[in-house]
């Protein structure tokens, strides 16, 4: 199974997760209406895009939509563009958010970027998904088509605590003989900065629902 059938798997065959794609308009718009702290980042992500005088938004990866569907809300004249891998989930997604301009498939380790002027592209929560060398490349990738925009939020940024925490959990399952998964990249700070270094310079940091984001800007 690949990582798109995978998601795939999560969004649509299971509709009992977090992270699952309901079938029906209504449910789904109920789900996006659920998670607070989802409306606390739309409203963070707003007033950004305002601030900066912002008309268009590409969000990459968004799942099952439910930020950018609160961000729409808020802000319904912005050109709102959402971008997926994994090709069900997309489809569903089609017929489901019917407020977003765009909505499409898209392997950013593949590129075919899109890009509008006066736009900013929004990563918010994928950084786990990819290793430092592909997000070089990504970063790379949409500086060469213009975006002047990036706002980056991560799932976490890795402390002394937390990489502490880390190192103790992984020395107890191995105690105990049980089973290690890779979940995705942990990074500190620093070793976010270094993978856009070259192609993106931090203009400023948000607080956005109970996460840390960086906002970037075109060297």
């Amino acid at each position: 199974m690949t990582c798109a059938e995978a998601w795939d798997a999560i969004r649509i065959d299971n509709e009992d997760t977090p992270f699952s794609i309901p079938k029906d308009r209504s449910s789904w718009i109920d789900k996006c209406l659920q998670n607070k702290e989802i409306i606390q980042r739309a409203k963070a992500v707003v007033a950004l895009l305002h601030d900066l005088k912002i008309t268009g938004l590409f969000s990459m990866g968004v799942g099952a939509a439910f930020l950018e569907y609160n961000i729409k809300t808020l802000y319904p004249e912005i050109f709102l563009a959402c971008f997926d891998f994994s090709p069900h989930s997309v489809k569903r997604l089609q017929g489901l958010f019917k407020e977003a301009d765009l909505v499409e498939n898209l392997d950013m380790l593949k590129g075919g970027w899109k890009f509008k002027e006066n736009s900013l592209y929004l990563f918010h929560r994928i950084d786990q998904e990819f290793n430092d060398a592909q997000w070089k490349k990504i970063f790379n990738d949409i500086a060469a088509v213009g975006v002047e925009y990036v706002l980056f939020i991560p799932c976490g940024i890795l402390g002394w605590g937390s990489l502490i925490n880390e190192k103790l959990n992984l020395l107890k399952y191995r105690i105990q003989g049980k089973p290690v998964t890779f979940a995705g990249y942990l990074r500190s700070k620093d070793a976010f900065y270094s993978l856009w270094q070259g192609s993106y310079r931090v203009k400023g940091r948000i607080r956005a629902g109970g996460l840390s984001g960086f906002l970037l800007v075109k060297d």
